[in-house]
């Protein structure tokens, strides 16, 4: 019998922030945004900075038809998006000492009420459909005027507790950080932390790691460093990996301002990208800013788009594409051996799988997983 298989999706989550989806001032460039991403992406992190969730006290933005703020779209709008492309949808964070509004209380009683509220608030809104969340953002580099700090950063394991109970279990429930913890020896710092986190219980379901770079500047400082060899990351996610938790990169901005710029990213990006998705724990990357001039005030410099502010895609977006859709992605073709089984090694995701032979053909879509080669065997069965 002969088979066919073609890649549809991947298992992997190649993602990005969604944080202007709808604001782009016409239901033309809108659209443009929307076709770029999901021809890209299959995840995408959605804002929940309590600044825009609730700007005023009481004013909730969560509904569709809430005051618009600039990359703070109401968040409810990104689950029909999502449903009608196939995206996997991260919250983006749920507690963080900046981009707070103005009127939370200093006292620490106070306000860890207050993040008891906007902890259930969301989770009855979002759970189960939401599933990925940054539950802490930047513990590491707190500074001492957020009224949670204390020198153990004992507030993250308190908000691991508090959250994990309002989402259902199989939430993946995050812990993130800037890019400086990438690798050793500052990675071993947060090892520890979260090596503690796990023993004192909390519910740490994936270790996520930023990188920024929002000048070209910095961008040539980092590549001139020890700390851009490919041994020294790779060591550092190694470190990391011996807690046993998934891994991600976050957040990733690499500038395209300046002569060859747009070559430059596009090195760049090939080269990290296949570096990450290389490492065996390694479960999501996410580009931060889709297109030029979307990022926050005092980041657009660094023109750190894949696409240009009209949406035109730059070398790194396509570089990018033909990773996920080519080098990335199984198209096979073979015949079944005697026993009725064919054997292919392939990426995860999910296929289309035609078999048969003449003009009698089977078509069925197939999970690739560590149970797929059985999976397989049974529609071999079905044919036959």
């Amino acid at each position: 019998m002969r088979v066919i298989l073609r890649q549809r999706t991947h298992a992997f989550l190649f993602g990005c922030n969604a944080f202007v989806l709808g604001q782009l001032g016409s239901a033309e460039k809108n659209q443009r945004y929307e076709d770029a991403f999901a021809s890209l992406f299959n995840f995408a992190t959605v804002p929940f900075y309590w600044s825009g969730t609730e700007p005023n006290q009481g004013e909730l933005r969560y509904a569709e038809g809430s005051r618009e703020i600039w990359r703070r779209p109401p968040t409810d709008r990104f689950l029909s998006w999502a449903e009608k492309y196939g995206i996997t949808l991260k919250g983006h964070p749920l507690l963080w000492h900046a981009h707070n509004p103005a009127w939370l209380p200093k006292d620490p009683e106070k306000l860890k009420s207050l993040y008891r509220k906007r902890f259930t608030e969301i989770a009855e809104r979002y759970a189960g459909k939401i599933k990925v969340w940054d539950v802490v953002n930047e513990s590491l580099v707190c500074p001492p005027s957020f009224p949670l700090f204390t020198e153990n950063r004992d507030y993250v394991q308190w908000a691991f507790q508090e959250v994990a109970p309002l989402f259902p279990p199989d939430t993946i429930l995050m812990i993130n950080e800037v890019t400086q913890f990438n690798t050793p020896p500052q990675v071993l710092r947060y090892r520890e932390q979260i090596r503690g986190l796990l023993e004192a219980g909390a519910a740490v379901r994936g270790i996520g790691l930023q990188f920024h770079y929002f000048r070209r500047e910095a961008l040539e400082s980092y590549l001139r460093s020890q700390n851009s060899d490919p041994a020294k990351l790779l060591e550092g996610y190694e470190i990391l990996s011996e807690l046993g938790l998934p891994l991600f990169i976050t957040e990733i901005t690499i500038p395209s301002a300046g002569e060859r710029g747009e070559e430059i990213q596009a090195e760049v990006v090939r080269n990290l990208y296949k570096l990450w998705f290389s490492v065996p724990t390694m479960a999501g990357i996410t580009w931060w800013n889709l297109a030029d001039g979307t990022a926050v005030e005092g980041e657009n410099e660094a023109q750190g788009g894949l696409m240009t502010a009209d949406l035109q895609p730059k070398l790194a977006y396509r570089e990018l594409s033909r990773l996920i859709h080519q080098e990335w992605n199984t198209q096979a073709e073979g015949k079944t051996d005697q026993d009725g089984t064919y054997h292919i090694r392939g990426f995860c995701g999910r296929y289309e799988v035609r078999i048969g032979k003449g003009n009698t053909w089977m078509v069925q879509t197939l999970v690739v997983n560590q149970t797929a080669p059985a999976v397989l065997e049974v529609l071999w069965e079905k044919a036959r």
